[in-house]
């Protein structure tokens, strides 16, 4: 066990059991930061935020820093503990933990690791130990903003929700990994569908950009070509949908898929170039 001193203050940290975290702090690198500063600036002190698969609190602290309130959905024993550590670590008062998955039904579950040196890449899977509520069935009230990442069961906690994102129109802010989503059964369609049934538009942060994406095939097939085409293990990316009432500077969808495209086929060929001629 180690504690880390952070631009987002203290985080315990189980270093054998989660050696990702371990060393991105070590190396004075926190997850995610670009992507949490881009989320700060649609807080202020009346939001009220929901964190879904809050794991040790990495997202839920920063978050709880600039809201009044922030729900940390968190369904794993272990990590749930060291997030109500780093919570006293830190003084936050503000941040209400609920130790429960999220789905789109009430059921129970058990817990199956997906990475065995990161404590954050846990499944939810049939079986018992763990309860399973809906968002809805949460009865928060006022919800301004929703992160979730839940290792591929993005779309059922969404549906749990609905009756939530219909009433509050959230941003919210998702991960998409498409080994878990395949692991757990679920497209890619389903959730595009689900918010343009909504009214949302879909927005990819690149560096200092904010792309819109038509859809969430066009983003994984550019970005997570690899795993989208041929099934081979990659990594994942975040998407940021907003309803289409919720204006934000952005490029629009051809010149971001254009760009996209270019990006990749970049990295495409640097990587299929055997060789670089020299002078001589």
């Amino acid at each position: 066990m180690e504690i880390f001193q952070t631009a987002y203050g203290r985080f315990r940290v189980e270093t054998e059991r989660d050696k990702k975290f371990s060393a991105l702090f070590r190396k004075n690198i926190y997850q995610h930061e670009e992507e949490i500063e881009f989320l700060l600036t649609f807080l202020n002190p009346q939001s009220v935020a929901v964190d879904v698969g809050a794991h040790i609190g990495s997202i839920a602290i920063p978050l709880a820093q600039k809201s009044k309130q922030v729900y940390a959905i968190e369904p794993v024993e272990e990590s749930a503990e060291l997030l109500k550590q780093n919570l006293l670590l830190n003084r936050i008062g503000n941040v209400q933990l609920h130790r429960c998955g999220l789905g789109d039904t009430m059921t129970t579950a058990s817990a199956v690791i997906g990475n065995p040196k990161s404590t954050g890449t846990f499944m939810l899977r049939e079986g018992t130990g763990i309860e399973v509520k809906t968002l809805d069935s949460l009865e928060l009230g006022r919800v301004d903003l929703i992160k979730i990442d839940v290792e591929g069961m993005e779309a059922q906690v969404l549906k749990g929700g609905e009756k939530t994102i219909s009433q509050w129109r959230p941003l919210i802010f998702f991960e998409v990994n498409l080994t878990a989503l395949r692991l757990q059964g679920n497209a890619l369609s389903s959730i595009t569908k689900f918010f343009k049934r909504k009214g949302y538009n879909l927005y990819l942060k690149q560096g200092s950009r904010i792309l819109k994406l038509p859809n969430l095939f066009f983003g994984a097939a550019l970005l997570q070509p690899r795993m989208y085409f041929f099934g081979i293990h990659s990594g994942v990316f975040n998407v940021t949908a907003l309803p289409r009432e919720k204006k934000i500077h952005h490029l629009d969808a051809l010149r971001s898929v254009l760009l996209l495209g270019y990006q990749l086929l970049k990295r495409t060929v640097g990587r299929l170039s055997p060789f670089r001629p020299t002078g001589g």
